[in-house]
C-alpha cells in the first residue's frame, strides 16, 4: 500500500481562496501597471508627435534660412561688384578733377599775365571806371616816371577797382597794354 506522508498534502479552500485573492491583487496590479503604460504610451506618442512638428518646423526655418543667406551673398557680390565700379569711378573722378584744377590754374595764370595791379589808390566816392583809368594814368606819371605821351598811347581792356567802397583801393587792369 500506499503511504500518504510521501504525497503532497492537498490544499484546503482557504489555501485556494487565498492564493486566488493573492493572484487577482498581482492580477489588479499588473492591470493598474499596464494602463500607466498605456498613459505612458500616449504621452510618448504625443511627444513624438511634437517632436516631428518641431522638427518640420526647424526644417522649415533651415531651409528658409538657406534661402534668405543664398540671396545676400547673390546681393553681397551685386554690392561687391557695383562698389568696385564706384570706386573706380570715383578714382577716374578725381582725377578729372585733379586735371581740371590744373586746367583752371593754367588758365587763370594765363590771364593774369596781362594785368597790372596797383594798391593805395584813393577812391573817390562816385568814381567810375573811366575816373579810375584817369586815376591810374596820373599814378603812372607821378610816382612811375612815365611819360605823358606814353600813357596816353596805353590802350587799356579793363580798369576797376576791387572789394566795397573805401578809402583805399586795389585796381586792378585786365589790359593788352600797348605801348607805341
Amino acid at each position: 500500500m500506499a503511504t500518504t506522508s510521501n504525497c503532497p498534502k492537498e490544499p484546503s479552500n482557504a489555501d485556494i481562496v487565498t492564493y486566488l485573492k493573492r493572484i487577482d491583487d498581482r492580477i489588479c496590479l499588473m492591470d493598474k501597471q499596464f494602463e500607466a503604460i498605456d498613459k505612458f504610451e500616449k504621452k510618448v506618442e504625443r511627444v513624438n508627435c511634437d517632436l516631428k512638428k518641431i522638427w518640420a518646423y526647424l526644417h522649415d526655418i533651415d531651409r528658409k534660412t538657406s534661402e534668405r543667406l543664398r540671396l545676400i551673398e547673390v546681393k553681397t557680390e551685386s554690392v561687391d561688384f557695383a562698389l568696385a565700379q564706384a570706386s573706380s569711378k570715383i578714382s577716374s573722378l578725381e582725377n578729372q578733377r585733379v586735371e581740371l584744377k590744373n586746367d583752371l590754374n593754367y588758365l587763370q595764370s594765363q590771364s593774369m599775365r596781362n594785368n597790372l595791379v596797383s594798391t593805395n589808390i584813393p577812391e573817390a566816392p562816385t568814381e567810375n571806371p573811366d575816373t579810375t583809368e584817369i586815376k591810374l594814368g596820373e599814378l603812372m606819371i607821378a610816382k612811375m616816371k612815365i611819360t605823358q605821351d606814353l600813357v596816353s598811347q596805353m590802350s587799356f581792356e579793363r580798369v576797376h577797382r576791387m572789394g566795397s567802397k573805401v578809402d583805399v583801393k586795389i585796381v586792378t587792369l585786365s589790359r593788352n597794354l600797348l605801348c607805341i
